[in-house]
């Protein structure tokens, strides 16, 4: 069985619109999930130019990983002035992509 999680950071204060501070940001606090939290072993690298729908300032990132038990993880972050979100899914099995389009691409930002 897959499970979908979704972890949610909103700012104290905007971080400003400078995207190289936002792409390290969100690379070093996925580093710190795959390897505190989700324990991945073999990760590829994350792939940028992911959009939401209506919103052109907001990064996202998708990047795959495994667990030395096979677990398979697939996460999508997001990240803008203002917040960052990380939904992931992992299970034992491949991840069937139509869920993976509709859960990780499902996501956007309030205000």
């Amino acid at each position: 069985m897959d499970m979908r999680t979704a972890l949610y950071v909103q700012f104290i204060e905007s971080i400003g619109n400078d995207t190289e501070i936002w792409k390290d940001l969100i690379i070093g606090y996925l580093s710190f999930l795959n390897a505190d939290v989700f324990h991945l072993e073999n990760t590829l690298d994350p792939g940028f130019g992911h959009t939401l729908t209506n919103d052109n300032e907001t990064i996202g990132l998708l990047q795959y990983g495994e667990t030395a038990e096979g677990e398979q993880y697939v996460t999508k972050s997001w990240i803008n002035g203002n917040g960052l979100a990380v939904l992931y899914i992992h299970g034992v099995q491949e991840i069937e992509y139509s869920l993976q389009e509709k859960y990780l691409n499902g996501f956007s930002f309030i205000y």
